[in-house]
This record gives structure tokens, C-alpha cells and sequence, in this order.
């Protein structure tokens, strides 16, 4: 962890090699899952849950 120069409030994260390996193999399967709901489910109800996750999401605080 490190201090945004621009910014001494904030502090930037990085990922290790590991770490970088592993978020590319989730962010695949989130696509694969969010493809899947999408083909059972249909666009109009997949982009209605979307929004409803996006307003809690906002309701609740931000997301990591």
C-alpha cells in the first residue's frame, strides 16, 4: 500500500502477480455468469437486476 501523492487521504492498493493471475480468472467467470443469467433469464429482467444491484450498491456504500 502506498500514499496517493496527489491526495494523503487516499492510499493506492496494488496486486501482486499472484493476485493479478487470480482477479483474471474471476473476472472470467463473472462474465460467464453474468452471460448465463442473461440467456435464462433475458436482457430486459438481467439489466432490471443490474440496476436494482447498482441502486443497493449506492444505498449501502461503495463497493471494494
Amino acid at each position: 500500500m502506498k500514499e496517493d501523492k496527489g491526495d494523503r487521504r487516499r492510499k493506492l492498493l496494488s496486486l501482486s502477480a499472484k493476485g493479478k493471475i487470480m482477479f483474471s480468472a474471476g473476472e472470467k467467470q463473472w462474465k460467464l455468469a453474468q452471460n448465463e443469467m442473461r440467456e435464462t433469464l433475458g436482457n430486459s429482467i438481467a439489466d432490471q437486476i443490474i440496476e436494482l444491484s447498482d441502486a443497493i450498491v449506492g444505498k449501502c456504500g461503495t463497493p471494494i
